[in-house]
């Protein structure tokens, strides 16, 4: 009952910042070892901008979205590897507004600005669906699975809504409204997979919270942010990005005028992602400019260090040169400025976006995974009515992280599974289910449970700091 689990990938030297120059179209490698540019790749062809970066770490490869495609760049060679096409052979543009990339690194989906989402094998390089969302697209984000996509639209007739793409099924799943809520910005919440959606500022509160979106319940909730920071001249949320642990929530900011006191620094909130409360105000130095921006955050935690990457864009109102632009990093924990990093060629302010890639898994093992104990003594029987079970995974390894997915279906029925994540606690994960005269959350669930006999496995998904491995399923027939 035991098996092995791992993931083999060419080494590569990380993290690595990628920061997108929209004017010049060309991608800076920059190696957050000494904070140097590496190199520069140009991307070729007329300027189509750069709308958006992803790093994904699973399979090292760099994916920047622009006018008519995603150019791929490998990380082992810092060259371009090819493109993805997105408009058809006439060449008119797809209009691309946003992009996500699934943990493994085997789909792209890229929203277009009339609300269409493509999806892309990355494997293949090829367009294996197109689904019509709402209308105006406006931003993208996936849970930590690859499961849920969420697209947050503008609609139409001022009817703002979050739709949710099946991600295994390539279907659309379902469509919540926003009411008059506008989102500008999503993020998913690594610890419990719940949507953090900020707005565009257009309501009168919006700039002083932010949504959270319950996948299971599908009911959104204001969160307001306080005490507000009211020394800093904040219009809106700009970005945002979370800690490791999902306890944090960074919210970059849009902020101005700041050039007339030297002093002054382009805020970055930490708040409590489930109370709002401010924790901490991060400093990014302001450069000399009327209009500052925090247009993205990306994180890095290798080598015991928590990294924050703040890509600026900044507006001076009267002059006809812009400031140059900048991609600041931040030691999160001391709150103290690594690297200003200035890339001197000035043009207009919306011109920097990047990613950062975390360093290569490591190709030993990753995981074994046993289960322990099934609380029944007879295995072939329903499970006795008054006792509660329990399913205990173990995970061998040096200090693995990630998830035990257990996975429950009905003899004969293996097309309506139920399956439960549970994090890793000292190399274990224990799913306890109540008994089948008690108070169950999943109705689904009790039914196999309880049913006269069952099938439960027991999948290991480590996460980016164990190699992204997932193992075959271990099965044991109740």
């Amino acid at each position: 009952m035991v098996f092995f689990a791992g993931m083999g990938m060419a080494a590569y030297a990380a993290p690595f910042a990628y920061v997108g120059d929209k004017n010049l179209n060309s991608v800076a490698v920059v190696d957050m070892a000494t904070y140097t540019t590496l190199t520069t790749l140009p991307l070729g062809g007329a300027l189509r901008g750069i709308t958006e970066i992803v790093a994904n770490d699973a399979t090292g490869k760099i994916y920047v979205l622009v006018g008519t495609g995603i150019k791929i760049i490998d990380v082992d060679t810092n060259t371009i590897t090819g493109e993805i096409a997105l408009s058809p052979s006439s060449g008119v543009a797809a209009s691309p507004k946003a992009m996500v990339v699934s943990p493994d690194g085997k789909k792209v989906y890229v929203l277009t600005v009339a609300g269409q989402v493509i999806v892309i094998d990355a494997i293949k390089k090829a367009v294996v669906a197109r689904l019509a969302a709402n209308a105006f697209g406006v931003a993208m984000a996936i849970d930590k699975v690859g499961e849920k996509v969420y697209v947050a639209t503008r609609g139409t007739r001022g009817k703002p809504a979050i739709s949710i793409i099946d991600g295994l099924r390539n279907t659309l799943a379902q469509v919540v409204s926003t009411g008059d809520f506008e989102a500008a910005h999503l993020s998913v919440n690594p610890a419990n997979n719940r949507l953090y959606i900020i707005g565009s500022g257009s309501g009168a509160t919006d700039f002083q919270s932010y949504r959270v979106l319950d996948p299971a319940t599908l009911i959104i909730k204001s969160v307001v942010v306080t005490p507000w920071p009211a020394k800093f001249l904040i219009s809106n949320f700009s970005s945002l990005a979370f800690n490791q642990d999902g306890s944090r929530l960074y919210l970059g900011t849009y902020s101005g005028p700041l050039k007339t006191d030297p002093r002054a620094k382009l805020p970055v909130l930490e708040v409590n992602s489930a109370t709002g409360a401010v924790t901490r105000i991060l400093l990014v130095p302001a450069g000399h400019a009327d209009v500052h921006v925090a247009l993205k955050l990306a994180t890095s935690f290798s080598n015991d260090k928590f990294v924050l990457a703040v890509f600026l864009s900044e507006h001076l109102y009267q002059y006809s040169v812009e400031p140059a632009r900048r991609a600041v990093f931040l030691d999160v924990l001391s709150n103290t400025v690594i690297k200003n990093l200035t890339f001197t060629r000035h043009g207009d302010g919306d011109t920097l976006i990047g990613d950062i890639l975390e360093p290569a898994p490591e190709t030993t093992r990753a995981g074994t995974v046993t289960i322990v104990t099934v609380l029944q003594a007879d295995t072939h029987q329903p499970l006795r009515r008054n006792e509660p079970v329990r399913f205990i995974a173990k995970v061998a390894g040096k200090n693995p992280t990630g998830k035990v997915v257990f996975e429950f279906v009905a003899k004969g029925d293996d097309k309506r599974p139920v399956t439960i994540p549970v994090v890793l606690e000292n190399n274990s994960a224990t799913l306890k289910l109540p008994a089948c005269n008690g108070r169950w959350a999943d109705r689904q669930l009790r039914k196999i449970v309880c049913s006269a006999a069952f099938k439960v496995s027991a999948h290991y998904k480590g996460d980016k700091h164990n190699a992204k491995s997932t193992s075959e399923p271990l099965e044991k027939t109740r």
